[in-house]
């Protein structure tokens, strides 16, 4: 695949719902200091690109937990690396499917089940359909979709509000520009610390993500990998800034009009905040709230179609391919594509468990993603970095980190005794005006007015009740629990390694292995590096250098093209070393060379019995803003979705679905699990970067983060810094030789992607719900069905090129509300001044309480965290490898990281101009309970910014959408390869292609269907989009990345000590987590203070011919709360329970490297001899030794790098030992990537077989299974 639709896609695949709802509506309570969780995200994606894409990219893995099995040589580790990750995503897909539907029911009033059921149904149908291919385009068009709604909605904002000055006036003089908090608390709900590590962990899971791996994998060449991620890391950079921007325009637009419509009821969910204020800027403008609903499902289904292509291709690689018989290409791609509907049919079900939780869905995203997706980091980052960590330490450090992590985020959402930090005051709802409509035949009150400005100081004798016991661990920031799971995975992993015997560094693979210190610091003596490394050598070129790779081949990727390449054992005792991560020999050669070849055709029957086939007028900031203040009654009303609206809206679900049909008539129709998981790898590397950046940027920036500046302030803008630093299952089985770790960490990936899928789900639904009212059920289902379907049908391909469309569709939704928005406050200057006076340009927070919400140490930890789990997830492999050669992963991966940044920021952007536009109209939509949930701030301000404009607001719920779905569909596709290659593959018989492919693409119905049930989920719970999907993020990521972690960095950690640092780092987390759902003795960081709410407007209209009243109230009450009130402490348990979120994913992340060492060195550490290079980087030098490997190994350096390792043509293979061999890779596999036809004409005799060859790989499954033809066996 080319670069630029790859990378559109990974950038929609994770800019979602939970971006375009969940971002602006943590802005709108708490205030702009989210932004910092871009700060950890950057740093995040710079080490992918530098460390993680090179390292996995030549490795040409379909399922990232592939790597697990490589690495920790444990089938198991990847099975549970593998079942983790497809619940994850799952979860995240029903937070996803979720968005949009609350989305659309605050503007439509659609019931929310219906749209869950509509996205899910469309994503599916594309995905499920067409592939990767369809996948990756569609996610092209939702990314036109969904920032066309973002950039409508900020310019409309900026207008209503009086500009851009004007707007961020509002937000700094209410608390929404509160940049920076430096406080140490753990309970503050953000901080710079924990925006900055959680979102480090949940950057370093979305690189192990199997839809990143996945859309790597797609590129050809390694450079284009990267520039997938130089492209993305910007696009989430800017989506997110949008996001925040959003959530400031939202608060200064409700502050303008004076009715908050989440404190006037207006809305029931935060979440709602965006598709509200749409309603009401573009009520009167048909078309325009049409637009952003279109943008925002195009997120959606961007995310839906992303992780249901993703999830496709890990039910086919780790379930299904490796248990089953061979099959033909045809059945394999059936499994893929019927994966496709299960999943989405579970994510729905996730969905509309979502729809049961209260909070904004950046809070809901975060905490579900972190219960699964840091252990899962914390089991890769051992996996890399970790060369002692054994099997067994790796699955105990995922064990435990989900289980701790997990407990800890039902702490925090159970108890009733954790202390949680405010949102800000909202905006004011003295113009608040709700309508009723009775009739009567004899009186009529028609209009009923209260107006009260109260203000209240607490006595000097209270005091705040502080939690006590567990409740002061539940009452930690959700941001933590990244930290937490991927802290614990990894010394967890350490401890059970050295406990149960680590790995040698003789019996590690260098392949499987980084030396952070050898990448980063090479100019550092060998003296200071090597204690650092623990003289372990990772001399991974010299792997390849040993297999007759030369340097200048490895760099351009070219590792895999051979042709004409007779491999003669003669020895007794000779193991046919390894040629790559999964050890497959992949005929992918031209076809003239497979017809000019000379092959020998009496030595050609050794592969038979293994291979596979594989509108308001500006306000004047003087005259028009004091009649606002004397005059104007802002009415709180529904707005209701025009023609136009529906038209835009409908139409961009028609157009991902489309997009998924091509790629399912077109090509190979997506009959092979290579075309269907990978794209066959041929995707360019711009569509592949862009897939990358919608699919984690999802409903939860749309919406989340805008909702998380408006209520914290921009504040968590920080969190960037640490994603764009850091930037996959079976890597894990290569570092750590364990099957049983490349499991765990799959499960923990798929686990954590379901999570995030089903939050991801939720933000579209929650806008629609908003902004037209639509049931949120009828959201959630509408955006997982179409995310499975394109999914299923289309692939990979289908799943990156509806990223690209839903990535169009996404930013001209956020640009045009940015655009409107900032022109509705009075200008950039008022946008920003109104956000600034009023708290919401909160920069700075260095204090180091763990329990303040957002500081700049917890978000540049978690979003450090959160960049590096980018790096590793599925998704992420699952789009590298699409690439041809490593530098078009590497493209990939240059252009998606600034991607996420540019996202992010936008998203706070939007976060800002909401506050702003609701201070200016001085009507806070959450305040005057205009909404009911923070998350649909967004959408409520569209509806009221763009109600002159016909399908705008229709633009902007399609660009939430689109996000969603473009999350969704890499999400179920990246566990549909998680699922196959990890689960179904390796425990099955061979079986065809058709086999193969049909049940990955079943595994994205069910895990759809997971991930809806998971948006049912989220929808009960409370908080920011951000806040969910951070606690859930890295509660799962934090040890998954700190496995990984493990395995890259350190040598001496075994399988057991990986293995236990991700299930210790999961059990911490996930403990952590769990107590500050439920503990109601924590402390919580209280939102910045909301917007103005002395010009809601409530009416009631009566039929009537006999009389009528009006009476009106108006009132100015002044309380002072005794002194002698004292605040309550959290006490005991509950003080852990009250750190910051944004920390789960630091302590999973150092639990796993902590626990994964130890238990290595308990257990016997793995020899630095018995590690091999190519699995290991050192950070301090940058020319590691795998290179000398690969040269060693008759691979050239130009040819690794451009990933041709695994290519080759016309293989003979002389087999004389009666013994049975390992093959070329630890799994000992002959894959046979070639077109049917191609191979047919092959020149081979299928009658001459050696009795001494045939053995070698007996019962193995392999990826490509064989078609249903006659002879083909004999052919082959």
């Amino acid at each position: 695949m080319a670069v630029l639709p790859v990378a559109i896609s990974l950038l929609v695949s994770f800019e979602s719902s939970i971006m375009m709802l969940g971002t602006p509506a943590e802005i709108y309570r708490y205030g702009i200091q989210w932004i910092w969780s871009n700060v950890g995200f950057f740093i995040a994606n710079l080490l992918a690109v530098k460390v993680m894409v090179p390292l996995l990219h030549p490795l040409k893995l379909t399922s990232a937990n592939e790597y697990l099995e490589l690495r920790f040589k444990s089938h198991a580790v990847r099975l549970l690396g593998t079942s983790l990750g497809m619940i994850n995503y799952v979860l995240y897909m029903g937070i996803v499917l979720y968005g949009p539907a609350l989305a659309l029911e605050a503007v439509t009033n659609f019931p929310i089940y219906y749209s869950i059921l509509i996205v899910a149904f469309a994503a599916v149908i594309y995905t499920s359909i067409g592939g990767i291919k369809a996948v990756i385009w569609t996610d092209v068009f939702q990314f036109v979709v969904m920032f066309s709604g973002i950039l409508a909605f900020i310019i409309k904002g900026t207008i209503e509000i009086g500009g851009v000055a004007n707007t961020w006036k509002i937000a700094n003089e209410n608390g929404r520009l509160n940049w920076f908090n430096f406080d140490l608390d753990p309970r503050t709900r953000h901080t710079f610390w924990s925006l900055f590590f959680g979102s480090l962990v949940r950057g370093i899971f979305l690189v192990f993500n199997q839809s990143s791996v996945q859309r790597i994998s797609s590129t050809p060449t390694l450079n284009d990998a990267k520039k997938v991620l130089y492209f993305t890391t910007p696009g989430f950079l800017v989506t997110i800034f949008l996001a925040v921007i959003e959530g400031v325009i939202a608060y200064s637009y409700y502050h303008v009009i004076r009715c908050d419509p989440l404190a006037s009821k207006t809305i029931r969910n935060s979440n709602q905040i965006v598709p509200a204020m749409v309603m009401s800027m573009f009520g009167n403008t048909p078309g325009m709230p049409g637009l952003f609903i279109a943008s925002l499902f195009s997120a959606s289904l961007s995310t839906l179609s992303s992780g249901l292509s993703s999830m496709s291709a890990l039910v086919w690689q780790d379930f299904v391919r490796p248990h089953t018989k061979p099959m033909s290409e045809f059945k394999a791609t059936v499994i893929a594509k019927m994966s496709v509907v299960c999943l989405g049919c579970l994510t729905i079900a996730v969905a509309f468990m979502v729809s049961t939780i209260g909070g904004t869905l950046v809070q809901i995203t975060g905490t579900v993603l972190s219960t699964i997706g840091s252990p899962l980091s914390g089991l890769y980052l051992l996996g890399c970095f970790c060369p002692w960590v054994n099997s067994k330490g790796a699955i105990f450090s995922v064990v435990s980190g989900v289980a701790i992590v997990g407990w800890i985020a039902t702490g925090m959402s159970v108890s009733k005794g954790i202390k949680r930090t405010p949102p800000l005051p909202p905006a004011p709802t003295d113009m608040c005006f709700q309508s009723s409509v009775i009739n009567s035949s004899d009186w009529m009150t028609t209009t009923s007015m209260f107006s009260a400005n109260v203000t209240s100081d607490p006595s000097v004798f209270a005091e705040p009740v502080e939690p006590e016991g567990l409740d002061q661990l539940y009452s930690i920031s959700y941001l933590l629990l990244g930290v937490i799971g991927l802290v614990n995975s990894i010394v967890s992993g350490t401890i059970v390694s050295f406990i149960t015997g680590r790995t040698k560094p003789e019996d590690s693979d260098p392949r499987y292995l980084i030396s952070l210190t050898d990448e980063l610091f090479p100019f550092l003596p060998e003296w200071f590096r090597k204690p650092i490394r623990c003289g372990y050598n990772y001399d991974r070129m010299k792997v390849y250098e040993e297999k007759g790779y030369d340097e200048k081949d490895l760099k351009q990727g070219k590792i895999n093209n051979f042709a004409n390449i007779t491999i003669t054992v003669q020895s007794d005792k000779h193991d046919l070393e390894k040629v790559n991560g999964v050890g497959e020999i992949i005929i992918d050669a031209p076809d003239e060379s497979v017809e000019e070849s000379e092959q020998p055709t009496s030595k050609t029957p050794l592969l038979e019995s293994g291979i596979d086939h594989q509108e308001r007028e500006p306000i004047a900031q003087n005259d028009e803003e004091e009649s606002l203040q004397t005059n104007a009654i802002h009415e709180l009303k529904v707005q209701n979705f025009g023609v136009a609206d529906y038209i835009v809206f409908v139409l961009t679900i028609i157009v991902s679905l489309a997009i998924g049909i091509y790629y399912a008539l077109s090509g190979g129709r997506q009959k092979t699990t290579s075309e269907f998981l990978v794209g066959n790898r041929k995707m360019s590397f711009l569509p592949v970067a862009i897939s990358l950046v919608v699919s984690f940027e999802s409903s939860i920036m749309m919406l989340g983060t805008p909702a998380e500046i408006y209520q914290n302030g921009i504040q968590w803008f920080w969190a960037d810094i640490g994603f764009f630093c850091a930037n996959v299952f079976s890597y894990l089985e290569l570092r750590f030789k364990s099957h049983a770790l490349r499991l765990l960490a799959t499960s923990i990936g798929m686990l954590d992607y379901v999570m995030y899928m089903g939050i991801v789900l939720f933000g579209p639904a929650l806008a629609l719900e908003a902004v037209t009212g639509f049931p949120m059920p009828y959201s959630i289902l509408i955006v997982a069905v179409a995310s499975v379907i394109y999914t299923s049908i289309g692939g990979l391909k289908a799943v990156i090129w509806t990223d690209v469309f839903q990535f169009t569709v996404m930013f001209t939704g956020i640009f045009a509300v940015i655009i409107k928005g900032t022109i509705h406050v009075g200008g950039i200057s008022k946008t920003w001044n109104i956000a600034n006076e009023n708290g919401r340009l909160n920069w700075f927070n260095f204090e180091f309480d763990p329990r303040t919400r957002h500081t700049f140490w917890n978000l540049f930890g978690s979003s450090l965290i959160r960049g590096l789990l980018f790096s590793f997830n599925q998704s992420s492999v699952q789009r590298i490898s699409s690439t041809p050669t490593v530098s078009a992963a590497k493209k990939v991966m240059y252009l998606s990281a600034p991607g996420f940044v540019i996202t992010i920021f936008m998203g706070v952007v939007e976060g800002i101009i909401a506050y702003s536009y609701y201070h200016t109209i001085r009507c806070d939509p959450l305040e005057s309970k205009g909404i009911r949930n923070s998350n649909q701030i967004i959408p409520a301000m569209i509806m009221s910014m763009f109600e002159d404009i016909p399908g705008m607001p229709g633009l902007f719920i399609a660009s939430l959408f689109s996000a969603s779905l473009s999350t969704l569909s890499s999400g179920l596709s990246s566990i549909s390869a998680q699922m196959w290659q990890d689960f179904v593959r390796p425990h099955t018989k061979p079986m065809s292609e058709f086999r193969a492919t049909l049940i990955a693409k079943l595994t994205v119905v069910v895990f759809g269907c997971i991930a809806v049930a998971v948006a049912f989920l989220v929808s009960t719970f409370g908080g920011t989009l951000i806040q969910i999907t951070g606690t859930i993020n890295y509660a799962i990521g934090g040890p998954l990345l700190g496995l990984y972690f493990l395995g890259c960095f350190c040598p001496w950690v075994n399988a057991k000590g990986a293995i236990f640092s991700c299930v210790s780092g999961m059990a911490i987390v996930g403990w952590i987590a769990a107590g500050m759902t439920v503990s109601k003795g924590i402390k919580k960081t209280a939102p910045l203070p909301p917007a103005p709410t002395d010009m809601c407007f409530q009416s009631s209209v009566v039929n009537s011919s006999e009389w009528m009243t009006t009476s009106m109230f108006s009132a100015n009450v002044t309380t002072y709360p005794s002194v002698f009130v004292k605040h309550m402490e959290p006490q005991g348990l509950d003080q852990l329970y009250s750190i910051s979120y944004t920390l789960l994913g630091v302590i999973g992340f150092l639990n796993s490297v902590i626990t994964g060492t130890i238990a290595s060195f308990i257990t016997g550490r793995t020899k630095p001899e018995e590690s091999d290079p190519r699995y290991l980087i050192s950070l301090v030098v940058q020319k590691t030794t795998s290179i000398r490997v690969y040269k060693e190994k008759e691979f050239s350096e130009i040819d690794l790098k451009q990933g041709k390792i695994r290519n080759f043509a016309n293989v003979s293979i002389v087999v004389s030992s009666e013994e049975n061999h390992k093959g070329i890779n630890s799994v000992g596999e002959f894959i046979v990537d070639e077109p049917e036809e191609l191979l047919l004409r092959s020149q081979t005799d299928g009658n001459n077989v050696s009795p001494s060859s045939a053995p070698l790989l007996q019962g193995v499954g392999s990826m490509y299974e064989e078609q249903e033809t006659t002879d083909r066996a004999g052919t082959l």
